[in-house]
């Protein structure tokens, strides 16, 4: 009986420490599950977020988007001379307004303005004068049926084909001249009221331009 009491008493005390012993992982393992859980509900909720997620674009990439986004300033190009006078500056002439009054005389008007010269064999022009064409290279006159042996001119578009002007001007002799041409640079909106043609640019180019020459209309068209 001494002995069974004895046994008893030494079982009890070897199951206390072993449920301490076994109790302890349950503890931690109930911990860890906590934690577990924990996380996985941040993560649920980080991935669940209706906020959108910023994704960083590459270095390179962000460069290369901001030069294609930059503006190209377009640069005009410059606007070259009329080549009929080619070789005469005209870069620094004075715009001068061209004036228009009535002739005392015929009745029709009487301009005053800026004349330039222009040869057949310019840069870029043909020899042939806008009206019919006709062929200038070696005869810089016309032979009118009311005027005779008249020179020619290129004018304004709104002076027709044909007026016969009589041009007074302190460069040349007085004469009569004929409108068979245009220009570019040519008219009332133009640089020069009118562009005398000259037997070649050379001489043209020798003349430059005669300033407040006064061009009567003698007579209006053919």
């Amino acid at each position: 009986m001494k002995y069974l009491v004895y046994f008893i008493n030494i079982s009890l005390l070897a199951i206390i420490p072993l449920n301490i012993i076994t109790a302890h992982p349950d503890v931690e393992m109930t911990a860890a599950k906590k934690e577990v859980k924990k996380l996985n509900s941040v993560y649920v909720e980080s991935h669940t977020s209706k906020e959108p997620v910023k994704i960083e674009e590459p270095q390179e990439e962000v460069v290369k988007k901001e030069e294609s986004e930059k503006k190209v300033e377009f640069i005009a190009p410059a606007i070259p001379i009329e080549n009929k006078h080619e070789g005469i500056d005209i870069t620094n002439i004075p715009t001068e307004k061209p004036t228009i009054q009535e002739s005392n005389l015929t009745g029709l008007e009487v301009y005053t303005g800026t004349m330039s010269g222009y040869g057949p064999d310019c840069y870029g022009c043909s020899g042939l004068v806008a009206y019919r064409g006709i062929d200038v290279r070696n005869n810089i006159y016309y032979n009118d049926s009311e005027y005779g042996r008249v020179r020619i001119v290129a004018g304004d578009r709104q002076i027709p084909f044909g007026t016969i002007l009589k041009v007074e001007s302190n460069r040349l002799p007085t004469q009569n001249v004929i409108v068979l041409d245009r220009g570019g640079d040519i008219g009332f909106n133009g640089i020069f009221l009118f562009d005398l043609l000259f037997d070649s640019q050379a001489s043209a180019r020798n003349f430059g331009i005669a300033k407040n020459t006064t061009f009567t209309v003698l007579r209006k068209g053919f």
